[in-house]
């Protein structure tokens, strides 16, 4: 398994991560999502950090597991919104700066 940032498409009050489009005739599937290319570096206790190779841009993301397996998806998202001018959540814990 592969951990990735995709970046979601809004539709109306929701969050597109991946599309699914079906041929009516074989049956086959083809999945397109936005998957933000990025470098993976393996750290202490079973922890890794993702790094996208360009800045991201304002929008919403997620931080998903690829599934190696064909036609097969995961249920997991951790989704983030990206917004420079948004408020931090009430309930955020940021880095100590001094």
């Amino acid at each position: 398994m592969v951990w990735a940032v995709v970046r979601a498409t809004v539709m109306k009050d929701r969050r597109v991560f991946a599309k699914v489009q079906f041929t009516q005739l074989t049956g086959n599937a083809r999945r397109s999502d936005g998957v933000v290319e990025t470098t993976v570096e393996t750290l202490p206790g079973g922890w890794f950090k993702l790094t996208p190779k360009m800045a991201l841009e304002p929008g919403e993301y997620a931080v998903t597991p690829i599934l190696k397996n064909q036609n097969t998806f995961s249920t997991v998202v951790y989704d983030f919104t990206l917004d420079p001018n948004g408020a931090n959540a009430s309930d955020a814990i940021s880095a100590v700066t001094e």
